[in-house]
């Protein structure tokens, strides 16, 4: 075992794998590299800091569970760096880490893979923390499962839930401080496209400032115990304060019709359609913010989810939410709002192919649609009543710029925007770009357009804005 500990700026480069490593004064923290404890991955590479070649084998047999987890008992309460040179590691059942700060770091995506056997007892990586100051980081790296039925694996957990402060409202302590990071990791199946998959990718728990940037997944169905099968991307649950839950790439294959939709923990599953295959089970949400805890303002940009019920679930006691560049395609509904403190809510840029409804904004206070693209799916049953954006029982609604359209074939009933229970709303500059049965409509005499202009719609129209 080799672990560095230098007062000054140091750089190490890695020819292998054109790896640089530095540390300075201000992070001394050792590096234990996992081919130092004897583990084997499949494939050539060589880590930083250690001068010779690692030659492993490359059958993709050796158990690389012992030599893994004893270089995790090597870390020093102080905290390092779990270090994967490039290679395939397979394990054998779960990793845990408990209250060290750690970065878990591999020489890249699908170079340094972690890969859980079919026949694991466990699957994925657990990292807990206790302390406010402790800080986890993984980057760089891969976690596959060759499980055909994993009916229990997450991929990452990242548990802060112990740094609660109990007798500060059960809020975390010092809210502002990064708490964990999460880059350049890629999680997927390795048994083909139905053939195995992960239960959830990423799993943070109560980390109210978390990072997480390039996340990539490659989903394939996991058998649950009650038989469905439901495939589904990366996900994140960030449970306490708040709850925010992420799934991204979520898909879902068929399977029966028919009596009670099956349910299991976390997820609530209901039938969706598909032009190829015919109805679908899918998962309950792409990103659930559940404001259970302290109000919160959120801030999602850039996401992608498909074949799910609710695209964006707003619930609880949510202050604002704000929603940019997303992309919800073959969804139930791609928003929805059903809060009990009247959240702000701000939704630009985005495009929205659902069933039943774009954006269902119901109980907010200062509702602002800018620049989006909401069309019902073209798989959409003929007949299916749609309304793109629904408000009610909200206040202050500017909806401006944004774009309908019926893809269905024959077109079902579509209502671009309906308002019930509301006050002071201004609709302009939204145009149809196919004929809908309604551009507007308010549907008692309480709610009243005050501001409304300069809308475009083509077809048969029942404007009563």
């Amino acid at each position: 075992m080799r672990t560095w500990s230098v007062a000054l700026a140091v750089c190490l480069l890695s020819y292998g794998t054109a790896r640089v490593q530095c540390q300075s004064e201000f992070a001394a923290a050792p590096v234990l590299n996992v081919i130092d404890f004897g583990t084997t991955a499949e494939g050539n590479g060589s880590s930083a800091g250690v001068e010779e070649a690692i030659n492993a084998p490359t059958d993709g047999v050796t158990d690389a569970t012992p030599a893994v987890l004893a270089a995790i008992a090597a870390l020093p309460a102080s905290g390092g760096q779990l270090y994967f040179p490039t290679g395939v590691y397979l394990l054998t059942q779960a990793l845990n880490i408990n209250n060290v700060p750690v970065a878990i770091v591999g020489d890249g995506m699908s170079l340094s893979i972690l890969r859980w056997s079919s026949t694991a007892s466990s699957y994925g990586i657990s990292v807990s923390q206790n302390s406010a100051n402790a800080v986890v980081s993984v980057h760089d790296i891969s976690f596959y499962t060759d499980a055909a039925q994993t009916t229990q694996g997450v991929a990452l957990t990242i548990d802060l839930s112990a740094e609660i402060a109990p007798n500060a409202g059960n809020i975390l302590q010092d809210r502002v401080s990064p708490r964990a990071a999460v880059e350049n990791v890629d999680i997927r199946h390795t048994q083909g496209e139905f053939g195995g998959g992960w239960i959830g990718g990423v799993y943070l728990h109560n980390a109210l400032h978390v990072t997480l940037n390039r996340r990539e997944n490659f989903g394939a169905p996991a058998t649950a115990p009650s038989g469905f099968q439901i495939r589904q991307g990366i996900c994140t649950w960030i449970q306490g304060v708040p709850e925010l839950s992420l799934c991204r790439t979520i898909y879902c294959s068929s399977l029966g019709l028919g009596g009670n939709l099956p349910q299991m923990v976390d997820w609530v599953h209901f039938t969706g359609y598909d032009g190829n295959s015919g109805p679908k089970t899918s998962s309950e949400f792409g990103v659930k913010i559940d404001g259970s805890g302290s109000p919160v303002e959120i801030d999602l940009a850039q996401i992608w989810m498909q074949f799910c019920q609710f695209g964006v679930e707003i619930t609880g006691t949510v202050e604002g939410v704000s929603i940019t560049q997303a992309n919800m395609v073959a969804v139930v509904v791609g928003v929805s709002t059903v809060t009990s403190n009247k959240p702000q809510l701000a939704l630009s840029q985005s495009h929205i192919a659902a069933y039943t409804s774009g954006i269902v904004a119901t109980g907010t206070n200062s509702l602002n649609i800018y620049g989006c693209l909401i069309y019902a799916f073209a798989d959409r049953p003929a007949g299916q009543p749609f309304i793109g954006i629904n408000v009610s029982n909200s206040t202050g609604n500017i909806l401006n710029m944004n774009q309908f359209a019926d893809t269905s074939t024959p077109s079902g009933l579509y209502t671009a925007i309906s308002f019930t229970n509301t006050d002071f709303s201004s609709v302009v500059n939204n145009i149809c770009l196919t004929p809908v049965t309604q551009f507007t409509n308010v549907v008692d005499p309480i709610s009243r357009l005050n501001n409304f202009a300069n809308n475009i719609c083509e077809g048969t129209i029942n404007d009563s804005g």
